[in-house]
């Protein structure tokens, strides 16, 4: 955190969520009165380290553009050009710390990403690893969200972004908002692989997602039922993650229709 704390932070405050103390900062007093703002209703005087932190590029730079990242403690886990999509972002974070209360859906930590009309869950680190690659995610065909949680229908096993739970002041970014429900083709893991990608068990992939179910403890039966309902009608992938270039090599083949993989992870 030291490197981090030279940023030259401005502001900050404290909010509780979902019985969550979580400190906020930012280099950024416009930032910061968009964020009071908006999590007015959350508010509370007790102080808390910052777990979150969002800097905002200098206006007058004077060389190129400035990324406006989302850090979570040191980790670097949203940057945009587009404040709206790092504010998404930063919503969809604070917001998964009601999932555990919900009983609509099944919430993972697991992200929702699409690529020639494949619909894949992978693990919500990958998000931000290949949003540093810019437009070479795009022009490889991939849609990545900004939101790296997903609910899932407890009775169709279709794939949501979840609707904002928050109890937010003022209009929300652009880039938040919860599409219609889809049915997931492919659903990865990662691991240290010889090959790119691998066909891996079913269950090894039940397993990795009540790992990653917030609400899981909350739903019990009707959760695994969920996730088992989920895994039999998706094809069960584990893919390589190392450098960016490797891993968005990976997805694009893991989202493939190819079923020829002969490799299994069991």
């Amino acid at each position: 955190m030291d490197e981090l704390d030279q940023l030259g932070w401005l502001v900050q405050g404290s909010f509780e969520i979902g019985n969550h103390l979580i400190g906020l900062r930012t280099n950024s007093h416009e930032c910061w009165a968009w964020l009071s703002e908006m999590l007015s209703a959350y508010a509370v005087e007790e102080p808390a380290d910052p777990y979150y932190s969002i800097y905002v590029p200098a206006a007058n730079r004077t060389v190129g553009r400035g990324y406006t990242i989302l850090y979570r403690e040191s980790q670097a886990l949203f940057r945009s050009f587009d404040q709206g999509t790092v504010a998404a972002a930063l919503l969809s974070e604070l917001d998964s710390y009601l999932h555990a209360q919900r009983d609509d859906a099944l919430y993972l930590r697991y992200a929702l990403v699409a690529r020639e009309g494949v619909n894949a869950l992978i693990p919500p680190d990958i998000v931000p690893y290949l949003a540093t690659m810019g437009s070479r995610v795009s022009r490889a065909g991939v849609w990545l969200p900004s939101q790296v949680s997903v609910a899932i229908d407890l009775d169709t096993g279709a794939a949501y972004l979840p609707p904002l739970a928050l109890q937010v002041n003022g209009v929300l970014p652009a880039e938040f908002g919860a599409g219609e429900p889809v049915a997931v083709d492919v659903i990865c893991s990662t691991g240290l692989l010889d090959a790119l990608v691998m066909t891996t068990s079913r269950g090894v992939i039940a397993h990795t997602l009540a790992l990653r179910a917030s609400n899981l403890r909350r739903l019990r039966g009707r959760g695994m039922s969920t996730i088992e309902m989920l895994v039999a009608g998706a094809r069960c992938r584990e893919m390589q993650s190392s450098d960016t270039r490797t891993t968005l090599k990976a997805l694009c083949e893991a989202v493939s229709v190819d079923e020829t993989l002969s490799l299994v992870r069991t």
